[in-house]
């Protein structure tokens, strides 16, 4: 992921690529693999619904706050960059309206910029889950017997068990931990690759995608798509024997 975002950022003419930008855009990805984490609680209803509303904690002098980006699954990775930077300076500015600061369907928190490696992050209500992510920072790894150094950082999930169960959150979270360690096997048509990179990138070798597998060339669609339509869940059904399961 490291050495993407040195491509991508290689261009000086074009727009710079944040980590967090990087790491978000891995999200969506896996929400759309993983739709049940998209979702909020309403009253006694999960309600899962086609757009990625994509909350970002950011520290302001006014304490934390959690702007959004709405529709983050229809920003390509430079405009969702500069969503995110822009109302990172708007919450720091004190100028950012209530409409931007509610209404998300996920929440991110970088708590790595304090130096911090992991957290039990605490979902932003109604939410039901929120990821957390650690300082990169080098580390010893043993591969192929080997004790080599490599950038490592920590990922944390926190979610509510009412809307899933451990196999899919640790699917979520695998997901996005693959993205990063393997970025080039994302598809063009997801918005991470810019064109002049397409060549550097050739001929790597894709798979059909599976859950928990890195994207792959036959992944056209994202949320948002006609056919996928908003759901909702009656909380009080949803460990009832034959209780509807989320998809």
């Amino acid at each position: 992921m490291l050495r993407l975002r040195t491509m991508l950022n290689a261009d000086g003419s074009a727009p710079k690529i944040s980590l967090l930008a990087l790491l978000s855009r891995f999200t969506i990805l896996a929400l759309r693999r993983y739709p049940e984490l998209n979702a909020r609680i309403e009253g006694d209803e999960i309600v899962m619904s086609p757009p990625v509303h994509l909350g970002f904690a950011a520290q302001t002098d006014r304490g934390l706050m959690v702007p959004v980006v709405r529709d983050a699954q229809a920003h390509s990775l430079e405009q969702l960059s500069a969503a995110v930077a822009e109302r990172t300076l708007r919450a720091r500015e004190g100028t950012l309206g209530p409409a931007e600061l509610t209404g998300g369907t996920f929440t991110v928190n970088n708590y790595g910029v304090f130096g911090v490696d992991g957290s039990a992050a605490i979902i932003n209500h109604p939410e039901v889950a929120i990821l957390g992510i650690g300082r990169i920072i080098q580390r010893p790894w043993v591969i192929d017997g080997q004790v080599v150094p490599r950038q490592m950082t920590e990922l944390t999930l926190a979610f509510d068990h009412r809307v899933c169960d451990g196999g899919t959150a640790g699917g979520f979270l695998r997901f996005i931990a693959d993205c990063g360690a393997a970025p080039e096997l994302i598809e063009d048509q997801h918005g991470l690759r810019r064109p002049h990179l397409r060549h550097a990138l050739k001929g790597i070798q894709h798979q059909v995608p599976q859950r928990g597998d890195v994207a792959g060339p036959d992944e056209q669609h994202d949320i948002g798509v006609p056919g996928y339509q908003r759901r909702v869940l009656d909380l009080r059904d949803r460990h009832e024997p034959g209780a509807k399961r989320l998809p």
